[in-house]
């Protein structure tokens, strides 16, 4: 089984970015997504899915939306709106064996990610 896991940092509050909602999806080759789960990140601002290998190996893409205007509204500093709604990230999982793990440093007006696999 694969996972993706990620770790948040609030780049406003130099912390990390805790009870963040994500939604989870798989992309079907056809266009079509179908959630998979919606978590929030834990108290250390980071969040694991396990993703289950499909029967149609070509559906191997996946899409996660950190609901990043929700939390900003929520821990606002001197009224600071996003308008930034979602920070949204599309993964292609064909060539990763067991974790993706994609780090997010988000503030309202911008975000930064990259990724690494524990499989190199």
């Amino acid at each position: 089984m694969k996972s993706i896991s990620s770790h948040v940092l609030d780049g406003v509050r130099g912390s990390d970015a805790i009870g963040l909602r994500v939604s989870a999806y798989r992309l079907a080759a056809t266009g079509e997504k179908s959630k998979i789960v919606e978590v929030q990140t834990d108290r250390s601002g980071r969040l694991t899915i396990e993703v289950d290998p499909c029967d149609d190996d070509s559906e191997t893409r996946y899409e996660f939306v950190f609901h990043s205007r929700e939390y900003f509204a929520e821990h606002a500093l001197d009224g600071l709106k996003s308008p930034i709604h979602e920070t949204v990230i599309r993964l292609d999982l064909s060539e990763v064996e067991t974790c993706c793990h994609v780090p997010i440093i988000m503030s309202p007006h911008t975000y930064s990610t990259w990724w690494s696999s524990s499989d190199r």
